[in-house]
C-alpha cells in the first residue's frame, strides 16, 4: 500500500517507461470542467478528545511532492478549520475517498460538499490495501453526478490530483505510465508505483481509474482494477475487529512496577537536587513462544540496584523475577509463578518486510503505577530498515511515527517498541520486528543473566583522571583548535591517579580525551559544556567555626568527589564493558582500548563508625580524600563525616571534615581503630588537623546511648 518517501528513489511517482514523459498535457481547466460534479469535497469537522488532545491521522498523500499533508490536525483545530480532502462520486449516495486513518472520536461531523450543497455521511466500507473508504450519504448531493469508469482506456493517460494546501485547492496534472513495476522485499511481492490520490484520465477527461491514499498497488493488483472489485471490510466489522483486539490487549498486557534499592548520595548531589530513582513503571506481555518480556530502559547502574519486580495482575499483585536481560536492548525476560496465567499478546508473528506499506493496527501503551492506558489505532507500516546487527526495524505513520506495538489486521504481532541499550544511538525507527526479537531471545550471547549486565550496587566507574573542559581559548593556546573542533570538544587531563586505569593506559597530564566509543551505539563526544563539573563555590574553611551545629549535615564535601560527568557516563555504559578511547597526546591523535573499571572505595561508601557516646561519625580516609588533603596513603587519620548537634563532639568544637590523626596519642588509621580507642566515660584527647592547622581537642563521652 503506502511507502514512505524515504524509501523511494523516484521523486515524482507514476512517471517512467512507456513513452509518456514527453506527452503534451491537456488543458487542466477543460479537464476540471469535464470532471465537474464527479469530484466533491469530503469535510471532516474535527474535535479534541476528552483530554484536550488533537486527533492523530496519517494525512493525505500528495502525488506531486510524495509526502503526507495534514498530519498535524492540531494546527487546523487551532485555526478553527476543518480537514478537506477530495472525494469521488461513485454512486448517487456513495463517495470514494482517501482513508486518512483518523479515529472516529476525533471527528465531530463528516459531510460531503459540492457547490454550497452538503450531505451528512458515514463510513460504509474500509479498503485496507488501497487506503480508501467508501462513504454512505444520508441523501443524494444536489448537482453531483456519478463518475463513469473505462478501465481499458488506450492512448496517453494522465494523473489529475487535487489537494488542499494552505487553505486553497491546488490541482496538478502529470503524465501517467501504465508500466511501472518495482520488486519490493519479499520474493512473491511486486509493487506498481502509482501517483496516489489521483484520477487517471485521458486527454478527453474519460476516467480509467481512481487512486486513493496509496502510492503503490501490491501483489500484481492492477492500478485500473475497478473499485467494486477491491477487497473491503464493512465499517461495522472493522470496528468490531478493532474492539476485539483492544479488549485482548487489555487482558494480555499487565502493568509492572520495578523497585530500586536506595543508593548513597554525596552531600553535593543532594544539594544539587539529585534524587535516587525509587521505581519505574512498565508492562509485561507474553510472546507467541510463551516467553514473558518486559521493556525496561535502564542502565548497568540501575540494573545493579533492582530490588524487586511487582506485576499488577487484575486481581492481585504478583512478585516477578528477572530471568534474563537482552545484552543490547532495553528488554528483560520475566518469570512468574507457575499458577499465573497471562494470555499471549498474539498467537503468531508476522514479517515487517511482508507487511511494509500495509494497513496495520498500532498500539500506544502508557504505564502508570498500577494501571495501563492502551490506545489502538488503524495505521500504516510506513518504513522498514535494517537496524542493529541487521535486525528488522519499522515505523508507523501515526503519532509521530512511534508505536509501542504493531499488529497485522488479523492480529499477528509485527513489532514492539524496544530501545537499543546505548548511551547514544541514532535510532531511525522504533519497532523491533517480532521475528528479530524472538531470534535475539534464542541466541546465546545476546541474552544474559542480569548479573552479567549490572554494576555493583554502589559501583562508580573510574578512569583515574581529573580534567578540565576544553575551551576555545585553551585550544588556541595549546595549538589544538584543529583537533578539538575549535575547542568545543575535549577534556584536558590535569591529574592521573597512581595505580589507576588511566595510569595503566599511560595517560599523562596535558593529554586530551576526545571521544568514547562504547560497545553499542555511536561515538560519544566529550564536549566541554556537557562534561564540565557543576559550578561550585570554594569550601568555606574560614567560616567553618561560625556555622551552626544544626546545619553540619548540610555542609557539602570540600572535594569534588568521584561522580564526575565523565565517570557517570562510564558508569552508565557499564563496569566491565570494553570501550575505545580517542584522545590527543603531544599533539597527535591516539586510540586506546580499555575495560571500564570500578573506583576503589570512596568516601560515601567508606567504612564508618558512628559513636553514640560522642555524637560523631568518622570514616576511613579514601583515595580522593587523601588527594584533596595532599596526604600520602600511609599517613594516619580518619575523617569526621558528621557531628550531631548538641553532642559532646560538637560541644568540644569538632567540625565536619576535620581529620582526627590520633586518639590519646595513639595514631588511628581506620574507623575501626577509632572505635577501639573510644571507651564510655573516659575523656579522649583527639589530635585534630584542619588543612594545615593542628590542635588537640578533649571530648567527654556521654554515658549510655546518645539521645
Amino acid at each position: 500500500m503506502m511507502k514512505k518517501i524515504l524509501f523511494l528513489l523516484v521523486a515524482v511517482l507514476g512517471l517512467g517507461c512507456g513513452g509518456t514523459l514527453g506527452a503534451q498535457l491537456p488543458d487542466i481547466k477543460k479537464l476540471e470542467k469535464t470532471l465537474d460534479g464527479e469530484l466533491v469535497e469530503v469535510v471532516y469537522d474535527l474535535q479534541y478528545d476528552k483530554f484536550g488532545n488533537p486527533p492523530a491521522a496519517v494525512g493525505i498523500y500528495c502525488a506531486a511532492c510524495s509526502v503526507f499533508h495534514d498530519q498535524d490536525l492540531g494546527r487546523l483545530l487551532e485555526n478553527r478549520q476543518p480537514l478537506r480532502v477530495t472525494g469521488y462520486m461513485v454512486g448517487n449516495d456513495l463517495v470514494l475517498a482517501p482513508d486518512i486513518f483518523i479515529d472516529a472520536d476525533g471527528v465531530k461531523n463528516l459531510q460531503i460538499q459540492y457547490r454550497g450543497q452538503s450531505a451528512a455521511a458515514s463510513v460504509k466500507t474500509v479498503y485496507p490495501e488501497q487506503g480508501a473508504v467508501l462513504l454512505q450519504l444520508r441523501e443524494p448531493l444536489p448537482g453531483s453526478r456519478v463518475m463513469e469508469f473505462t478501465p481499458e482506456l488506450s492512448g496517453e493517460l494522465f494523473a489529475y490530483s487535487r489537494i488542499m494546501e494552505n487553505g486553497r485547492w491546488v490541482a496538478r496534472l502529470q503524465p501517467f505510465s501504465r508500466e511501472r513495476a518495482v520488486h519490493f522485499y519479499a520474493p512473491d511481492r511486486y509493487s506498481y508505483m502509482i501517483p496516489g490520490n489521483s484520477v487517471i484520465v485521458n486527454s478527453q477527461g474519460k476516467v480509467a481509474a481512481v487512486l486513493t491514499n496509496s502510492n503503490e498497488t501490491i501483489n500484481q493488483t492492477q492500478w485500473n482494477t475497478p473499485w467494486t472489485s477491491w477487497q473491503g471490510i464493512a465499517a461495522q466489522a472493522f470496528a468490531r475487529q478493532r474492539g476485539q483486539l483492544a479488549k485482548h490487549l487489555r487482558q494480555s498486557i499487565w502493568p509492572v512496577t520495578v523497585y530500586f534499592k536506595s543508593w548513597t548520595l554525596s552531600r553535593r548531589e543532594r544539594l544539587q537536587g539529585v534524587e535516587p530513582l525509587r521505581e519505574v513503571y512498565s508492562y509485561v506481555l507474553k510472546l507467541p513462544d510463551n516467553r514473558l518480556i518486559m521493556p525496561l530502559a535502564t542502565s548497568a547502574k540501575l540494573n545493579g540496584l533492582i530490588d524487586k519486580v511487582i506485576v499488577h495482575a487484575p486481581d492481585k499483585d504478583i512478585p516477578g523475577a528477572i530471568k534474563n536481560m537482552l545484552k543490547d536492548y532495553c528488554c528483560v525476560e520475566l518469570e512468574l509463578p507457575d499458577n499465573v496465567v497471562l494470555p499471549p499478546i498474539a498467537y503468531s508473528i508476522a514479517s515487517l518486510h511482508e507487511n511494509f506499506g500495509l494497513m496495520i493496527w498500532s498500539a500506544a501503551v502508557t504505564a502508570y503505577s498500577k494501571s495501563l492506558d492502551i490506545k489502538l489505532y488503524s495505521d500504516i507500516l510506513g518504513g522498514v530498515v535494517a537496524g542493529l546487527d541487521g535486525a528488522d526495524c519499522g515505523m508507523t505513520l501515526k503519532n509521530n511515527m512511534v508505536a509501542d506495538l504493531a499488529f497485522t489486521l488479523q492480529g499477528s504481532l509485527l513489532g514492539l517498541n524496544i530501545n537499543v541499550s546505548a548511551y547514544q544511538y541514532g535510532r531511525r525507527w522504533p519497532l523491533l520486528g517480532a521475528g528479530a526479537l524472538e531470534k535475539l531471545l534464542n541466541t546465546p550471547g545476546k541474552i544474559l543473566p542480569p548479573e552479567k549486565l549490572s554494576n555493583p550496587a554502589d559501583g562508580v566507574a573510574f578512569p583515574g583522571v581529573e580534567y578540565q573542559p576544553m575551551t576555545r581559548e585553551l585550544a588556541k593556546s595549546l595549538n589544538m583548535e584543529h583537533l578539538t573542533n575549535k575547542g568545543s570538544e575535549g577534556l584536558l587531563v590535569t591529574y592521573v591517579f597512581a595505580d589507576s586505569p588511566g595510569a595503566a593506559l599511560k595517560l599523562q597530564p596535558g593529554d586530551v580525551l576526545l571521544k568514547i566509543i562504547p560497545p553499542v551505539g555511536g561515538p560519544i563526544s566529550l564536549t566541554g559544556k556537557k562534561f564540565a563539573y557543576p559550578q561550585e563555590r570554594q569550601f568555606p574553611w574560614e567560616q567553618l567555626d561560625s556555622i551552626a551545629e544544626m546545619y553540619f549535615s548540610e555542609i557539602p564535601e570540600p572535594w569534588r568527589g568521584i561522580k564526575t560527568p565523565l565517570n557517570n557516563l562510564l558508569t552508565a555504559i557499564g563496569i566491565g564493558q570494553k570501550v575505545e578511547l580517542i584522545g590527543i597526546h603531544k599533539g597527535k591523535l591516539f586510540r586506546k582500548n580499555w575495560q571500564i573499571q570500578a573506583a576503589p572505595t570512596y568516601f560515601e561508601i567508606a567504612p564508618a563508625y558512628q559513636s553514640p557516646s560522642l555524637g560523631i561519625e568518622v570514616r576511613d580516609l579514601t583515595f580522593e580524600v587523601r588527594r584533596y588533603f595532599r596526604m600520602d596513603k600511609v599517613a594516619p587519620g580518619v575523617i569526621v563525616g558528621n557531628i550531631s548537634a548538641g553532642s559532646p563532639a560538637a560541644t568540644a568544637g569538632l567540625k565536619p571534615f576535620e581529620i582526627i590523626v590520633a586518639v590519646n596519642d595513639k595514631p588511628v588509621f581506620s574507623a575501626n581503630d577509632f572505635k577501639q580507642c573510644v571507651r564510655q566515660g573516659a575523656a579522649l584527647q583527639l589530635a585534630v588537623r584542619r588543612l594545615g592547622t593542628n590542635r588537640v581537642v578533649t571530648v567527654h563521652p556521654k554515658l549510655g546511648p546518645l539521645k
